[in-house]
Formats: C-alpha cells, sequence, structure tokens
C-alpha cells in the first residue's frame, strides 16, 4: 500500500458524505402511490395504515377478493386460502373463516 491510498479513501469518504447530505430529501414521485379513480373514497383502497391485523377477521365492506393473482403479482394462493385486498393491502385470508393469514404489501389500485 502506498501513501496515497489512505488519502485516496478519505477524499472519496468525503465526496460521498457531501453528496449525501446534499442530496434532495424529497418523495421519488414514480414510487409513491397513484389511486385509480375506481379507489378514490373507496374504502378498500389507499395509501393508508391497515386498520387490522393477522388473526383479525375481514369485514366484507372493506374487502375486495382478488379474482386474478396473476395481475399483483402473485401466484395462486394455497388451498383453502384467497387473496383479498383490504384497506390497501393485499392479504391472505381463510376461504372459509375471512381470517386474515397474512398481510403481503400496499396495493395502491385495484388491479381486477
Amino acid at each position: 500500500m502506498t501513501l496515497l491510498h489512505p488519502v485516496a479513501a478519505a477524499a472519496a469518504g468525503l465526496v460521498l458524505g457531501v453528496t449525501a447530505l446534499t442530496a434532495a430529501n424529497e418523495p421519488d414521485p414514480i414510487a409513491m402511490p397513484m389511486l385509480s379513480p375506481r379507489c378514490e373514497g373507496a374504502p378498500i383502497c389507499g395509501p393508508r395504515l391497515p386498520s387490522f391485523q393477522v388473526g383479525d377477521i375481514a369485514v366484507a365492506e372493506h374487502l375486495h377478493l382478488i379474482s386474478r393473482p396473476g395481475l399483483y403479482g402473485l401466484a395462486m394462493p394455497p388451498r383453502g386460502e384467497l387473496y383479498a385486498v383490504m384497506d390497501g393491502q393485499i392479504v391472505r385470508i381463510h376461504a372459509d373463516t375471512a381470517q386474515v393469514r397474512s398481510i403481503l404489501r400496499m396495493a395502491p389500485r385495484i388491479l381486477d
């Protein structure tokens, strides 16, 4: 190692640090969820925190059953379970009891 290696490393660290501090701290508009016209005012869409947790029973008024999981990047659900959009979240529910089995991710809009 030469004498310049530590100096070059320190300079690179300084440049990266200054870049990180001066970068704009605004949300990326491309990454922000967008609501489709079907979702505005609807209780089943929107980028809000879920009002439920795993183990709760899904309420029919807040539920949209997913009929085409591939549109959401999902495979077919396990036997006896369904995918749904509930309060803007994709969830996996038990087909008979409607118990929420897992919360998968946000669903900014209904696709099917």
